[in-house]
């Protein structure tokens, strides 16, 4: 039993022990805490004391000026900071601020005022608007000046000049090209007295918009030759016709020689030779191997051709177009099958207007 007893004893001993260890590491805990917080709070007291003086520095009599000074300082910055948008859509050409193109000097917007216009029109000149402007050079300027100026100045706004297409090249493709990320940006004129703004595609801008070009070209071409004159009946094909304002002369042998020349330009000129084969076995195959024996004698150095069929107007009419190169230069023969014969229509030079024709005279066959 006094076993028992010592025992209980040191236990009792033992765990008061603990418990003064514990008490002292959590005393030693909460005197740090209070010492930081106190520590913080007089260093706060103390910044509080320093800008309070400083201001009063400033703001006495002897350092009046200097407070003055810092006050304008600090309402000029918040002005700035206010207008900052506005100031920028002043400088800038209208509507289209987001592409960053400043305004001519002394230039003034055509469509600042639409109030006088219908609702029609005003949703019209909204829509233009959208990617494009139009601007009136100020009196004395020029369009040169113009030009100088967005070569100078829209480097500032990462506008990189590419390429320039001189007025007389056509009103649709004529002005200054710059280009920025994604954006071309072309500036042109009609008058010379007004500047036109056009936001397009780069690679539109990189060709100097060759594609508008070549696609009103076709339009206009493919329209005078449908209104224009028939060929005339010895060539075979007076069902046929060139522009108006092409004249051709006809050499005739076995060979009908076609030479449709621009009355304007005398070297923009179509060859196209004719040359009749009589048909022994009128087959849709004969027209076609026809076509590739007169290719493979008239252009030997052609290793391999492509025949395909071409779709006609008229089923009295069968017809097989082959398209080659010869020395970077393309080539079209057309085998056309017209009764018991077959034409062969050898475009020597090829050029657009050529593909132009062609395409206009199968719609006629």
């Amino acid at each position: 039993m006094r076993i028992i007893g010592n025992f209980r004893s040191r236990n009792r001993e033992a765990v008061t022990y603990r418990q003064k260890m514990v008490f002292r590491r959590r005393l030693k805990r909460w005197l740090f805490i209070i010492l930081i917080s106190a520590s913080f709070t007089v260093g706060f007291t103390l910044l509080l004391i320093v800008a309070a003086n400083r201001v009063y520095f400033l703001r006495s009599n002897k350092n009046l000026k200097a407070y003055e000074w810092l006050q304008e300082k600090v309402l000029k910055y918040v002005s700035i900071s206010r207008n900052k948008d506005e100031a920028k859509k002043e400088e800038f050409v209208k509507p289209l601020y987001e592409y960053q193109i400043p305004v001519y000097d002394g230039a003034w917007f055509v469509f600042e005022d639409t109030s006088f216009l219908d609702k029609k029109s005003q949703e019209e000149v909204g829509k233009f608007l959208q990617r494009n402007s139009v601007y009136i050079i100020p009196a004395g300027h020029t369009f040169d000046d113009v030009k100088s100026f967005y070569k100078r100045r829209l480097s500032k706004y990462r506008w990189q000049f590419i390429l320039e297409r001189p007025n007389d090249d056509g009103y649709l493709v004529s002005g200054i090209y710059f280009v920025k990320e994604n954006l071309g940006l072309r500036i042109y004129t009609l008058t010379g007295k007004d500047i036109w703004y056009e936001i397009i595609p780069k690679e539109y801008a990189e060709s100097g918009l060759k594609n508008r070009e070549i696609k009103v070209f076709t339009q206009e071409f493919l329209v005078d030759v449908a209104s224009g004159k028939n060929l005339p009946p010895e060539s075979g094909f007076n069902n046929l016709k060139i522009p108006s304002d092409y004249s051709v002369q006809i050499q005739q042998n076995f060979i009908t020689n076609l030479n449709i020349t621009s009355v304007f330009d005398e070297q923009k000129q179509l060859v196209v030779e004719i040359i009749p084969y009589k048909l022994t076995e009128k087959t849709e195959e004969t027209v076609k191997e026809l076509t590739k024996e007169y290719i493979s004698t008239k252009y030997p150095q052609i290793d391999s051709i492509e025949i395909r069929e071409q779709e006609v107007a008229s089923k009295t009419y069968k017809a097989y177009k082959a398209q080659f190169k010869i020395n970077g230069e393309e080539y079209f023969v057309l085998g056309i099958k017209k009764g018991g014969v077959v034409y062969m229509f050898d475009f020597i030079k090829n050029d657009h207007k050529a593909r132009l024709l062609l395409t206009a005279w199968l719609k006629m066959l």
